[in-house]
């Protein structure tokens, strides 16, 4: 899962913003992590992360997806808006160049 911190500084301390986490496992998407919050050429903000797509784990023959979430400001706190829009990402089969 996702959740949201306020820190006073880029070292901390940090509080949790909420008790329950921002984005969870939602349907096919499972175990969404690594977000990245990036701002489009109009100015509109994404969240982009990964996660799971059906199966868990490469093993089993899973994939990792890369999603894209709106993310827009309410009295301040982060909301998700829309449906997860995916790009499937396989793992790489042998890291030599």
């Amino acid at each position: 899962s996702i959740g949201v911190a306020q820190c006073d500084s880029p070292r901390g301390p940090c509080t949790r913003s909420f008790d329950l986490p921002l984005l969870q496992t939602r349907g096919a998407m499972k175990g969404p992590g690594g977000p990245h919050l990036v701002v489009d050429a109009n100015g509109d903000t994404f969240l982009a992360f990964h996660a799971w797509s059906g199966t868990i784990g490469y093993s089993a023959g899973g994939r990792r997806s890369m999603y894209l979430l709106t993310v827009y400001f309410e009295d301040g706190e982060p909301k998700l808006g829309g449906s997860p829009s995916a790009v499937p990402v396989t793992a790489p089969t042998s890291l030599a160049p």
